[in-house]
């Protein structure tokens, strides 16, 4: 388990620099908007925006690091184990 959770975390690590710079861009592409309209938008309006973008991204991130478990086929090298799924969840 300890080398599961120390694999996610390598994997967040490498892509949260690239959701980082997703999220910088993001909020500097929304004070541009935010300043070009007719109408400056509030500082609540501004902080719903960037908390919004910053939980999609760290969903994207969790998803992917989902995905990177299926897409090595990780389910199926577990239960070919000599353990159970307890056994493998309590390592």
């Amino acid at each position: 388990m300890k080398g599961l959770l120390f694999k996610d975390f390598l994997l967040i690590r490498r892509q949260g620099k690239t959701l980082l710079y997703l999220l910088v861009f993001y909020v500097i592409f929304f004070f541009v908007l935010a300043r070009s309209s007719d109408k400056p938008a509030d500082s609540g309006t501004v902080a719903g925006v960037v908390s919004t973008i910053a939980v999609i991204l760290e969903y994207v991130l969790i998803l992917n690091t989902l995905a990177y478990d299926e897409n090595s086929k990780w389910n199926r090298y577990a239960l070919s184990l000599p353990v159970g799924r307890n056994g493998i969840v309590g390592a």
